[in-house]
C-alpha cells in the first residue's frame, strides 16, 4: 500500500512539474497528490510496527519528529518560493517523493532481512533448548 501511495504522489508531483501550465493538470494533480499523500503516516507507523516493537516513547518520538518536519519544510519552502520561482516547489516535491520511494523499499528490505535473521535466530536459541 505504501508503495501505491508514494507512487500516486510521485506522479502527481511530476505532472505539477511538467505541466505547470496546464489549469486541468494542476487542479487534479494537486488532488491526486494530496489523496495520496493522506494514508502516507498512518501506512508509515504501522510499518515501523510490524518491524520494530513500538511503545509510547518511541511513538511519540516519531510523531515529534513529523511534527518538526511539518514546521520547518513549509518555511523553507516558503522562502525559497518567493525568493527562486513557484516552480521550484513543484520540482521540490518531486524529488523528495522520488528519495522517499527509494528509501521506503530500502526500509522494507531491510526490515524483511531482519525480520528473517531474528526469526533465524530464534528458532535456533529453541533448538539449543532442546538440546
Amino acid at each position: 500500500m505504501l508503495m501505491l501511495e508514494l507512487a500516486i504522489t510521485l506522479v502527481a508531483s511530476s505532472s505539477l512539474f511538467v505541466f505547470d501550465q496546464v489549469p486541468l493538470v494542476l487542479w487534479f494533480g494537486t488532488a491526486a497528490f494530496g489523496f495520496g499523500l493522506s494514508a502516507i503516516f498512518p501506512t508509515v507507523m504501522s510499518l515501523c510496527e510490524s518491524f520494530v516493537d513500538l511503545n509510547g516513547r518511541s511513538a511519540s518520538a516519531i510523531v515529534i519528529i513529523a511534527a518538526i518536519g511539518e514546521m520547518v519544510f513549509p518555511l523553507a519552502i516558503g522562502y525559497m518560493t518567493t525568493e527562486e520561482a513557484p516552480l521550484w516547489f513543484a520540482g521540490l516535491v518531486a524529488l523528495i517523493m522520488l528519495f522517499c520511494y527509494v528509501m521506503s523499499i530500502v526500509l522494507i528490505r531491510v526490515g524483511n532481512l531482519a525480520k528473517k535473521e531474528n526469526s533465524l535466530e530464534s528458532l535456533s536459541n529453541k533448538e539449543n533448548k532442546l538440546d
